[in-house]
């Protein structure tokens, strides 16, 4: 469930960046788009809806898929939020000064 969570998101932000270059937007705007799309919220009313249509052995399914998504978002959005001087994607390399690697740690890239 994890991979699939992680194949996923790989999915959408691969759709969402296209979406953005077919459009020709600014790539402020591509990176918001890949930003919103990505990520998605999948818990509250999810699981909820999840508990409901498939029972005990899809929640756990689904709080699996959450958990995983929710590490992922928390994590990876920080390199994808645009940098405030250029507009543009930090590159993972200015965020080799970071000293844990927790999306509750991150210091200013």
């Amino acid at each position: 469930m994890i991979s699939y969570a992680v194949v996923f998101t790989a999915i959408l932000i691969a759709v969402s960046w296209l979406v953005g270059r077919l459009l020709r937007w600014e790539p402020a705007t591509a990176d918001a788009l890949i930003l919103i799309v990505a990520f998605v919220n999948a818990g509250n009313f999810g699981l909820s809806m999840i508990l409901l249509a498939f029972g005990e052995p899809g929640l756990e399914l689904g709080t699996i898929f959450f958990v995983a998504s929710n590490l992922i978002g928390n994590t990876f959005s920080a390199f994808l939020q645009p940098a405030p001087s250029t507009g543009r994607v930090r590159p993972l390399s200015r965020c080799s000064n970071c000293r844990v690697c927790t999306p509750f740690s991150w210091r200013s890239c």
